[in-house]
């Protein structure tokens, strides 16, 4: 029998082998080494479990359990552009004179968030995300007045969305991107 580089029995040739034949130490001796296959699928297991403990420890975050957020901001009345730059965003009409901002903003452990609401010459800015291995989830819920132009991101849109006094309870209404 031979000893391995690590000791040990590796080698399943015959005890009266001459030494030239012996049996390198390959994958199928090191399988053998550490138990069989079945060591290696409890191993490959093991591995998956804590790779995916490691992943809930980073915090899974999601906007319909985010306190509600609110900004109001003062406008002409003519046009307002969002851009929501990718962030899931209701545009609804509403018997406002001025537009309210509705942000859901919820946070992972240990993320790195940042966000931010602006209104600039007609141009509503809606910006949130996180980086480092969390992740967040955020919406946003944008009340016009009735009558008001409102292009999402540049394009033409239609509000047929309708207020919801649910406070709270974010929820995808349907617009069209353009017209």
């Amino acid at each position: 029998m031979c000893e391995g580089a690590a000791g040990g029995s590796l080698d399943p040739s015959p005890p009266d082998a001459p030494e030239a034949t012996m049996i390198p130490r390959t994958w199928t001796s090191r399988r053998r080494a550490l138990g069989g296959a079945g060591a290696l699928t409890a191993l490959t297991a093991l591995t998956a479990v804590t790779l995916l403990a490691g992943a809930g420890l980073t915090g899974c975050a999601t906007a319909k359990d985010a306190t509600p957020e609110k900004k109001v901001f003062q406008t002409d009345g003519g046009t307002l552009n969002v851009r929501s730059h990718g962030v899931p965003t209701d545009l609804v009409p509403s018997e406002r004179k001025d537009v309210e901002v509705t942000r859901w903003f919820a946070v992972g452990f240990g993320a790195d968030a940042k966000s931010s609401w602006t209104l600039e010459k007609g141009v509503l800015d809606l910006r949130a995300g996180c980086s480092k291995f969390a992740n967040c989830d955020v919406r946003y819920r944008v009340e016009v007045p009735k009558g008001m132009k409102v292009p999402r991101n540049g394009r033409g849109t239609d509000l047929k969305g309708t207020p919801d006094k649910a406070a709270g309870a974010p929820r995808r209404l349907t617009v069209p991107s353009g017209n």
